[in-house]
């Protein structure tokens, strides 16, 4: 049986560390952004499990009643994950299926561009993930949907980032962050793991996204702890929005408190002395992991 952890990199974990822990950066980005647009803007959000994906579909779903300022696409979105734990697509394929599946993404996202230049569409951002999970696709997250070989059902946004800039498409990627404690104590509370199994695979997944944000040209993203300040904040909707939102728009857009990734009764109330030990080392393995994409945030 393989390791949870992930297989699926074309560095391994150890070369991941030592790319997100040099900061500031020390080496050009393996992917530059040259692409900008005033029309149209392509958004993913970048984030692991509990550092709140829900918040943001919150907000989404009412940015996308809006004269669709916000719209999904779920043929672009399926063509990056589908299929739930037993997953296909750009996001988990390799080599020469990872470059089949490139390819195919770089001609949709050519089509999307010409034919909302056609036909005189309004400026608009198409969400990639948040904003509707049929066909398995979830919320691609750090990592996303369960199952035996987790850890490597994660996002590639360097390999995205790339297509898109192959068919001159504007990415834009939102960065989550968010204390370790309270990822953990969400995480585990909605029994995506044990308290010791699923900060494991977090770690990970951290280190995995950490990477990827330290190849990628810093104008790809922006970053935010969405669930400390209950809301998307007012410059992480200007950096990824083609028009400048009113302040009208930002009040009217901003979610319920009540999101899946709130604060929760604590998982520790029970533990014996052994266990709490055991969950505060985990809890220190993944704040330093979540430190490593907090590096690169101020790179």
């Amino acid at each position: 049986m393989q390791s949870i952890r992930s297989r699926r990199t074309w560095f391994g974990l150890a070369a991941t560390t030592a790319l997100a822990q040099a900061s500031p950066r020390g080496w050009l980005p393996a992917v530059t952004k040259k692409t900008f647009s005033n029309h149209t803007r392509i958004l993913f959000v970048a984030g692991i499990e509990g550092t709140g994906h829900h918040l943001v579909a919150a907000e989404m779903k009412k940015c996308s009643s809006d004269k669709g300022l916000c719209v999904a696409d779920p043929d672009l979105s399926k063509q990056l994950y589908s299929n739930g734990a037993s997953p296909s697509g750009m996001f988990v394929e390799m080599n020469a299926g990872l470059a089949a599946a490139k390819a195919e993404l770089v001609t949709k996202l050519k089509a999307l561009i010409t034919r909302r230049k056609a036909s005189g569409a309004p400026p608009a951002t198409i969400v990639l993930n948040t904003l509707g999970e049929s066909g398995g696709r979830g919320m691609m997250s750090y990592p996303n949907f369960g199952g035996q070989l987790k850890a490597m059902h994660h996002p590639d946004i360097v390999a995205l980032g790339d297509a898109a800039e192959l068919a001159g498409a504007d990415l834009r990627v939102l960065v989550l962050h968010r204390n370790a404690t309270e990822v953990v104590q969400s995480t585990v509370a909605r029994r995506f793991g044990s308290y010791t199994q699923e900060p494991a695979v977090l770690v990970d997944n951290a280190m995995v996204l950490a990477g990827q944000l330290a190849l990628l040209d810093p104008a790809f993203y922006a970053c935010a702890n969405v669930v400390k300040a209950g809301k998307i904040p007012f410059s992480a909707w200007n950096f990824f929005l083609p028009i400048t939102l009113t302040m009208d728009q930002f009040q009217r857009y901003q979610a319920s408190s009540a999101h899946s990734t709130a604060a929760r009764a604590d998982i520790t109330a029970d533990f014996n002395p052994v266990q709490m030990n055991d969950y505060r080392l985990e809890v220190a393995n993944l704040d330093r992991a979540l430190r490593l994409i907090q590096n690169q945030c101020r790179a």
